[in-house]
């Protein structure tokens, strides 16, 4: 296909790889079993060329299953999913949410639908809450763990829950009463905040400001540059 490694890329530490076509504007981040194309959005014609072109070599060798294409056209999807993450596309901005059924499933799961929200998720123990904790019930143990996996998945896309699940993920290898306490508290939270919504404003560059190191005219020997120079 002609496909060939960014050097922007390769030099730095992302897992994935976009290979890039000399005649089609387009970046590709492979990972997988799939794979994310971008097209260049200036002009935005030449893009959507560097789109249909790699779509259609792949059909060449492979069986695809082709997502909806995010965009401002009149034929474009403004709606996705990646990886289970929602993406839209708005006037606004582009707006990003997390798995909308991991919290749905948790509250389900825990028995705490139409329960009363809390203002916050954690739970903060004192001294004497700590020494008087007792181990949870053997039969609520895998249940306690399955359940778990949800909100420490769902922190990596919920800033206001980040917290909160490292607590609940805690007892994990021995779950006791006080992270039962804990897992409610933010199974509560969740009800009344189940979904949060990040924006992305569309945004016109002028000028980019780009800062060094001031001493670095004056180091006594002359060094290769490096990332962290600047």
């Amino acid at each position: 296909m002609g496909l060939k490694a960014s050097s922007r890329l390769a030099a730095s530490r992302w897992p994935g790889r976009r290979p890039v076509h000399p005649h089609a504007s387009s970046l590709i981040t492979a990972k997988a079993s799939s794979a994310r194309a971008m097209g260049s959005a200036s002009p935005r014609w030449w893009g959507k060329i560097g789109l249909d072109w790699f779509e259609s070599e792949l059909k060449k060798k492979y069986e695809l299953t082709v997502g909806p294409g995010l965009g401002p056209g009149d034929g474009d999807t403004k709606e996705a999913t990646v990886l289970n993450r929602v993406v839209r596309w708005t006037e606004e901005g582009l707006e990003y949410e997390a798995d909308p059924r991991q919290a749905e499933g948790l509250i389900h799961g825990c028995g705490m639908g139409g329960s009363n929200s809390v203002s916050t998720p954690g739970l903060k123990e004192t001294a004497a809450q700590v020494a008087e904790d007792t181990p949870l019930e053997h039969r609520l143990h895998t249940p306690y763990r399955s359940s778990a996996a949800r909100p420490n998945y769902l922190a990596a896309d919920c800033v206001d829950v980040q917290f909160a699940p490292k607590a609940v993920c805690r007892w994990m290898s021995a779950p006791t009463c006080s992270g039962w306490t804990g897992f409610k508290g933010l199974t509560r939270f969740l009800c009344g905040m189940p979904r949060l919504v990040y924006l992305y404003p569309w945004q016109e560059i002028e000028a980019i400001d780009v800062y060094v190191d001031a001493d670095r005219q004056n180091a006594p020997a002359p060094a290769r540059a490096r990332r962290e120079d600047v």
